[in-house]
Order: structure tokens, then sequence, then C-alpha cells
């Protein structure tokens, strides 16, 4: 009986003081909101009827339209820094997707105008309608068994490696 809902807002100071976003402590108090949710039996009175979980901020972070559309027109004179531009614009124009999910791309996961594939994530099924500039980009580098040369083994360990040197 000591999580109590004056733990909670103790523990939501302390946070605070630590430096941590509102976000990180939303993150900590709905873990333990969960652990008391199911596990009912370990407090005699519910704490979280006396204290609000604080609700996280979302800074939505967008770039400027102009800016856009210089990156997206924009060319390296080195094939390789220009190979890893076209991997941040095929992210765009998947819909944001993932690294890690784009590495694991194969022509297989094309369907008629269609890209799909299973999010590594979260197991959810994605459906993206292929625009133009993205076909541009699959075809400038399809030929293999994946739809980009980023990874040539699916060993855990070294897909994370190179999905982690992509991102860097």
């Amino acid at each position: 009986d000591r999580i109590d809902s004056k733990f909670l807002k103790t523990f939501h100071k302390y946070l605070l003081g630590e430096g941590n976003s509102i976000t990180t402590i939303s993150l900590h108090q709905r873990c333990i909101r969960a652990i008391l949710n199911r596990n009912k039996n370990l407090v005699k009175k519910y704490p979280f009827h006396d204290y609000k979980i604080p609700a996280p901020t979302n800074n939505k972070r967008a770039i400027n339209p102009n800016d856009l559309k210089r990156i997206l027109s924009f060319h390296f004179e080195d094939a390789t820094d220009n190979f890893y531009l076209d991997i941040a614009k095929i992210s765009f124009y998947l819909a944001g997707s993932n690294i890690s999910d784009i590495c694991k791309l194969k022509p297989s996961n094309i369907k008629g105008e269609q890209l799909t594939y299973t999010r590594t994530k979260t197991n959810g099924q994605i459906n993206i309608f292929l625009l133009p500039q993205a076909k541009k980009i699959i075809n400038k580098y399809r030929g293999g068994e994946y739809l980009f040369p980023l990874i040539t083994n699916e060993e855990p360990k070294y897909f994370y490696n190179k999905s982690r040197n992509v991102v860097k």
C-alpha cells in the first residue's frame, strides 16, 4: 500500500526534477497503472482515481514546404551520397516508413501499384500506394533479393548493426 496518489505525485515531481519530459513521466506512470490494473491486490485504494496521468505533448515538427522541395530535388555529385539521399526520399514517399522496414523490402512486397509489408516494430500490415517518385527510386536500385542494396545477410545481429549504420 505504499503506492498511493501522494506517491504518484511525489514520483512525478522527482522525474520532473531529473529533467524528464511530460511524455517520459506519462510513460512511467502508465506502466505503474498497468501493473496495478493487472494486480489489484497490491493496493487497498486505487491511486489513479486521485492522480491524473499527464497528457504527453506532441510537438509535431514539420519541414517547410519549400525546404522539402529543395531536398527532394537535390542531387549530390557522389553516388554514395545520392544513394543515402534516395533512402531518405523513399522513406518520405513511403509515408515515413522506418529504415528497418525499408531494409527488408523485397520485390515480392510490390503488388501492382501497392507496396505491402509487415511492419517490424508492430507486426502490423502496411499498404502504401506507390507514387511515381517512389517507383523511380525503387526501379533505380531494383535487381537483387531486396529492393535496396542495404543488407546482404539476414542474421539478426548483422541486420541490426547495418540498419543502425544507415541511420547514422
